[in-house]
């Protein structure tokens, strides 16, 4: 088939032959080389200017703009970078252009795998000529850490595995589940170590799996509380404790830890019927348990002398614990003559959760008469003390 140059070449008047010269030799060149290394200038400054910038994602949208400026292609499973058609390129400043999970493995002239350099060359020129009118930089994909978190029993996964970094790897806490060792499966096996707690992966071409192993909490756990019996407020707790292989006693005297002013009235374990039984005891059976112990407000009343003059106390008259409800309670004056002290026909009732804190006489004669307490509903705050103070002097 005739082409142009050669109807420019038999052109009788030779008109044609001059202006295909020019175009062949002139105008093709120009475009060959010049296109090329515009698309690699505008890449490199827009690449320039997100780096300079430092924002990840003008970074990202300079790369991704340089890329599309070029064609990106699938050899032999190894992702390729190709630069546009062009003489004498130096591909030094991209064999790093790829993110971190790829690897330069090579370049070469053409689209021929087995004819690429090795990773320590980054540099080619080619030819004008028409068989080769790209580079290559060949790539693959680069080490890589995954991390798994098993249950040793079952061998499943109790978190999903996650990438590993270059550096220290250390294990993490698992709720219900207790840590056993860790294990490198990649790239040489070492056996789980229970002592161990972490993994330093180096900076290498290998790949590399660590195996955090866990085991499930699976002792049987036993739940308490302290109950109001008329209310069913909590008066402490609750408390759990879990069980070893041994049977373990639970006492009512636990509330005392919270508030020493209650009396048990009885004990309910799990879904059985009410109890007046002030200890429990658990037998490990492979379940859970809820122990709730239920009791009534005990009151403590004390009963004071008080030097009205210098307001200082001068004996304890009586101290008892009451329990509620309490009504129809009194307390009368002791005679403190012997003592030399004459009574003052005053006294003080302090109903509060806390002593006495000074003289505030608000009642005459030489009997208390106490007010009716019940015990506290929920949201109210319990009357534990009484403190009755009668004024000598």
């Amino acid at each position: 088939m005739t082409n142009l140059f050669q109807i420019g070449a038999i052109d009788s008047c030779g008109g044609l032959l001059p202006i295909v010269r020019v175009i062949r030799k002139g105008v093709f060149p120009v475009i060959q080389i010049g296109i090329p290394i515009l698309l690699i200038l505008f890449g490199t400054i827009d690449l320039g200017k997100a780096v300079m910038s430092q924002d990840d994602k003008e970074i990202k949208g300079a790369t991704g703009k340089l890329i599309k400026r070029t064609t990106f292609e699938d050899f032999s499973d190894e992702p390729v970078f190709k630069i546009g058609t062009s003489t004498k390129v130096v591909a030094e400043d991209y064999k790093d252009i790829l993110n971190d999970e790829y690897k330069y493995v090579g370049i070469s002239v053409g689209s021929n795998a087995n004819a690429k350099t090795s990773p320590d060359t980054a540099a080619t020129t080619i030819s004008t000529d028409e068989n080769n009118l790209y580079v290559t930089l060949w790539y693959k994909k680069g080490p890589s850490t995954t991390i798994y978190y098993k249950d040793e029993d079952t061998n499943k996964d109790i978190l999903p595995p996650e990438p590993g970094v270059v550096g220290r790897n250390e294990k993490k806490d698992v709720p219900n589940y207790e840590y056993k060792g860790v294990e490198e499966v990649k790239p040489i096996p070492v056996p789980k170590n229970p002592d161990k707690t972490y993994v330093d992966i180096p900076k290498d071409d290998k790949d590399h799996e660590i195996i955090f192993w866990y085991k499930e909490n699976k002792q049987e756990k036993v739940t308490v509380y302290y109950k109001s019996k008329e209310t069913g407020a909590d008066i402490g707790g609750p408390e759990t404790v879990y069980l070893e292989e041994e049977p373990k006693d639970f006492n009512e005297n636990g509330v005392q830890k919270y508030n020493k002013n209650f009396v048990h009235v009885e004990t309910k374990v799990d879904d059985k019927s009410p109890t007046s039984d002030k200890i429990v005891t658990i037998t490990p059976d492979g379940k859970d348990h809820t122990i709730i112990f239920y009791y009534k407000q005990d009151l403590l009343i004390t009963v004071k002398a008080v030097d009205s003059k210098n307001n200082v106390e001068i004996k304890t008259l009586k101290t008892e614990a009451e329990k509620l409800p309490l009504k129809n309670k009194s307390y009368t004056y002791v005679d403190l003559t012997e003592e030399g002290y004459d009574f003052k026909d005053q006294y003080t009732i302090d109903y509060t959760t806390n002593a006495y804190t000074g003289q505030a006489p608000e009642s005459s004669g030489g009997t208390a008469k106490l007010k009716e307490i019940n015990e506290a509903k929920a949201g109210e705050t319990p009357i534990t003390q009484v403190v009755i103070l009668f004024y000598y002097e």
